[in-house]
C-alpha cells in the first residue's frame, strides 16, 4: 500500500482520451449525497481534458463551467459552458505561446474580482508571472513577475484563491528546491507571504488538495498523519504555513489527486473529495468544515461503462449545484486511456546498487532533478537537458530510502520514491 496515500496514475495523464467515433464528452451536474448524476448537455468537438496542470475551474457570476479541452486534431481551447444550458459559449485557441518552453499553469477563477487568474513561466526572461486571462479570447497579461518562484507544484492540487482576501495562493519552490506556499495579492500581482511547506516531522506524512472555503475565507487540506495511519481535515495559516487538525476522517485510506475531485460548497461549508478504502472501493466524501464530521460518502462514480469516467467537480457557490465533466463511452470499442506504458515515472533497477534510470512521458527541455533522503534533506540537485529520461547516480550516498521530485519545464510532474541497497 502506497504509504503517501496518494492515488497516482500509472502515467501522469495530463490528458483523459479515447477517440474512438461517436463517443460524446458531457457536462453534468452531481448530487453529493447520492452521487448519482444528470446530463445538461454534450460539449461538441471535446476529446480531452487537460486535468494536469489545473486549468478548471467556475465563474459563478455568470454561472460558466471553465476547462481546457483538445479536439481530436490535437488542438487546445478554453472552453466555457453555460451550465444552465450546456452550451459553449466560449472556446478560444489556449494558450496561444511564442516560445514552446513558455507555459501557462493553474488557471483559477476569482468571483470577488471577476477575473481569471493564472502562472505564466516565460522562458526567455526564465521567470515565473503573475497573470490575467481573458476567457473569449484566451490572451492574457502579465500582472507581475513572482521573485524567487522557479517552479510551480501542479500535482497534487495546492492553487486556490481566497475571494474574501483577494489572495491566490499556490506552492512552487526556489532554485534550490525548497517548496513555499506563496500568496499573491491578485490587484497588484505582488507576494505577499511565503511561508516554507509543508513542514512535516515524518517524510511519509503530507498536505494535498487545498482549497478556500470562500464563504468563511478559511483554508483547507487533507493531512496524511503515518504515525496515526489516519487522513485527518486540516485548516491551514496560509501567512505561516502551520496547519490545525480539524477531525479524522474514518476508514479514508487514500485520496484521488488526479483527475480532479476536490472542490468547496461554501453555501453550507463543506469539503467534496473523491477517496477510498483498502478494497480500493471509491467515494465522494462530503465533510462539515467545522467539525470535520463526514456528512455523506456515496460511491463515486458509478458508471455501467468502465470506459467511461467523471472529472473535474466544481462547485457553482452562487446556485448551490456541483458539476463535472462525463466521457460516454457509449458502444463504441474506445482506445485505452492512460493504462500503457507502466515503465513510465518508475526507476529502474529497483532497488539502486549503483545507478537508476526513469523514463518520461514524453521530451523536456530542461529536468531538474532533486533527491531527497528520509529527513527530508536534499543531498543531490542537478539540470538534465533536452531528455526524455534521466539518469540517477548513487554518488556515494548511504543505504536507504530516497524521494526524487522531477521539476519537468518549470513544473513538478511527479515525485518518486526510490531504494538504494
Amino acid at each position: 500500500m502506497n504509504t503517501i496515500k496518494i492515488v497516482l496514475s500509472v502515467i501522469l495523464s495530463v490528458f483523459y482520451f479515447c477517440c474512438a467515433r461517436g463517443q460524446t464528452e458531457y457536462l453534468i451536474s452531481v448530487t453529493p449525497a447520492t452521487g448519482s448524476f444528470t446530463s445538461t448537455d454534450s460539449l461538441p468537438g471535446v476529446k480531452w481534458i487537460t486535468t494536469t496542470p489545473d486549468f478548471t475551474t467556475f465563474d459563478k457570476n455568470h454561472h460558466r463551467y471553465i476547462f481546457r479541452g483538445v479536439d481530436a486534431f490535437g488542438n487546445g481551447y478554453l472552453y466555457s459552458v453555460d451550465v444552465s444550458t450546456g452550451t459553449i459559449v466560449y472556446n478560444p485557441s489556449f494558450p496561444v505561446l511564442q516560445d514552446p518552453s513558455d507555459n501557462i499553469v493553474e488557471v483559477q477563477y476569482d468571483n470577488a474580482t471577476n477575473a481569471l487568474y493564472g502562472l505564466y513561466w516565460n522562458n526567455t526572461e526564465r521567470r515565473e508571472y503573475f497573470i490575467i486571462i481573458n476567457p473569449v479570447t484566451g490572451s492574457f497579461v502579465t500582472t507581475d513577475s513572482l521573485p524567487g518562484v522557479k517552479w510551480v507544484n501542479t500535482y497534487p492540487m495546492y492553487a486556490t484563491i481566497s475571494e474574501p482576501a483577494n489572495r491566490y495562493t499556490f506552492l512552487g519552490g526556489d532554485a534550490g528546491g525548497t517548496l513555499y506556499l506563496y500568496s499573491v495579492d491578485v490587484n497588484t500581482g505582488h507576494i505577499v507571504s511565503e511561508p516554507p511547506f509543508p513542514v512535516l516531522s515524518d517524510t511519509n506524512d503530507n498536505i494535498i488538495e487545498l482549497k478556500y472555503d470562500n464563504g468563511s475565507g478559511i483554508l483547507y487540506g487533507l493531512h496524511w498523519d503515518n504515525s496515526e495511519g489516519r487522513e485527518y481535515l486540516v485548516s491551514v495559516d496560509p501567512s505561516t504555513g502551520n496547519f490545525v487538525k480539524i477531525d479524522s476522517l474514518p476508514d479514508v485510506e487514500w485520496i484521488t489527486t488526479e483527475p480532479k475531485f476536490t472542490t468547496v460548497d461554501a453555501l453550507s461549508h463543506r469539503y467534496l473529495f473523491r477517496g477510498g478504502n483498502n478494497n480500493g472501493d471509491s467515494y465522494l466524501y462530503s465533510v462539515d468544515v467545522i467539525n470535520g464530521n463526514i456528512v455523506s460518502n456515496p460511491p463515486f462514480p458509478v458508471l455501467a461503462d468502465p470506459d467511461d469516467n467523471v472529472v473535474e467537480l466544481q462547485f457553482d457557490n452562487a446556485s448551490g449545484s456541483l458539476y463535472a465533466l462525463h466521457w460516454e463511452a457509449n458502444t463504441i470499442t474506445s482506445v485505452p486511456r492512460g493504462n500503457s506504458d507502466q515503465h513510465l515515472f518508475t526507476p529502474h533497477p529497483i532497488p539502486m546498487t549503483g545507478s537508476s534510470k526513469i523514463a518520461l512521458d514524453k521530451c523536456y527541455s530542461e529536468v531538474m532533478v532533486i533527491m531527497y533522503n528520509a529527513s527530508g534533506e536534499v543531498v543531490s540537485r542537478e539540470v538534465q537537458l533536452n531528455t526524455s529520461g534521466i539518469s540517477i547516480q548513487r554518488n556515494g550516498l548511504p543505504p536507504g530510502v530516497y524521494f526524487i521530485s522531477l521539476i519537468c519545464d518549470h513544473k513538478n510532474i511527479r515525485s518518486v520514491k526510490i531504494t538504494i541497497e
